[in-house]
């Protein structure tokens, strides 16, 4: 069985649209023996179906937003490790919520604030076990936006973000064996202006302040010239930064261990492009060249040469040429290659 509903309600700045999404799958009759060293043969025989609920929700009142979903999934499963009996039911509760703001400063500025929140928890129910098996986090992000023209022809961004990550309980079969708590601190900004008409010049910034490492800074560089309305050349130079995942510094299972120190990956690109567009056809040739530096890969442990951990490791470099096309040669009928 499965069942949907949606709503909508429109009245002058206020607006809403909340959906329901049900389902009921029963499953099919599974009958098996498991056979593992040291353990009894089990012996199967049940059904394995899945249970599933869904609310969505979109609310707006003038600058004010929310967003709001939530899940829960019941799922039997077969093979849930490391129980002896194999069977069990798999339950997932996922709930994300967003509130924005948007307010309008005079007439060319904008400040957006968003709050959100995302967060699960996994809870394994198995024959074998007295009490449920349960895995809870929640993550939270703020961030905080400030842009418009500071003079004609001159428009600037800044921008800054918490990003808070929280394993709040872990259970007897969970990879990752202690609780975390990271917090990741961001800001940036970005100005272009116009010299002249058909000239763009960009400038930015990233500051990421990643929990018990230095800050990082990544700049962002960039020039946009049409020679005529057709015909024009762009070139970005961008750096880009990520922190390790939890699962790559926490992890601790008999052939993986995470590492506490890694250091966050960057990616350093440079494109330089020419294109052409006319009434139906657009066209463009670039050149990109990046560099990777500080990847996180596995390696085996020194000390226990059958265990990987995680470390940061090499480089990689990469360049090239893309040309790309896209052009309407009959009506209706649209091409891109």
């Amino acid at each position: 069985m499965k069942g949907a509903v949606t709503g909508n309600y429109v009245k002058e700045d206020f607006n809403s649209k909340v959906s329901l999404v049900i389902d009921d799958i029963k499953g099919w009759d599974f009958e098996a023996v498991t056979a593992r060293p040291t353990f009894p043969n089990l012996n199967v025989n049940k059904k394995y179906g899945q249970k599933n609920l869904g609310v969505a929700a979109d609310v707006n009142y003038k600058g004010l937003s929310f967003t709001g979903f939530y899940s829960n999934n019941q799922h039997d499963m077969l093979g849930i490790l490391p129980y002896a009996t194999f069977e069990g039911v798999n339950k997932y509760d996922r709930l994300f919520l967003n509130i924005g703001y948007n307010h309008k400063i005079g007439e060319t500025w904008e400040a957006t604030a968003n709050l959100t929140h995302s967060g699960s928890i996994l809870t394994l129910n198995d024959e074998a076990l007295v009490a449920a098996d349960k895995h809870s986090s929640s993550d939270y992000v703020g961030e905080i936006t400030l842009g418009g023209e500071i003079a004609e022809n001159f428009n600037l961004i800044v921008g800054g973000v918490l990003d808070s990550r929280n394993k709040n309980k872990v259970g007897s079969t969970d990879a990752i064996k202690e609780p975390y708590h990271l917090t990741q601190l961001s800001s940036y900004v970005q100005a272009d202006y116009r010299p002249i008409s058909n000239l763009k010049i960009i400038a930015g910034a990233q500051m990421n302040k990643p929990e018990e490492k230095d800050i990082d800074i990544v700049p962002r560089f960039g020039a946009i010239y049409n020679v005529v309305d057709e015909f024009g050349v762009k070139a970005l130079y961008g750096q880009a930064f990520r922190s390790p995942w939890p699962v790559e510094q926490f992890l601790q299972n008999p052939t993986i261990v995470g590492n506490p120190d890694l250091d966050p990956e960057k990616i350093a690109t440079l494109d330089i492009q020419l294109f052409y567009t006319i009434k139906n056809a657009e066209v463009s040739l670039t050149y990109y060249n990046s560099k990777y530096t500080n990847s996180i890969t596995r390696q085996p442990l020194a000390d226990r040469p059958g265990v990987l951990t995680y470390v940061n490791l090499g480089e990689l470099h990469m360049n090239g040429i893309e040309v790309e096309g896209k052009t309407t040669i009959i009506k209706d009928v649209f091409i891109i290659g």
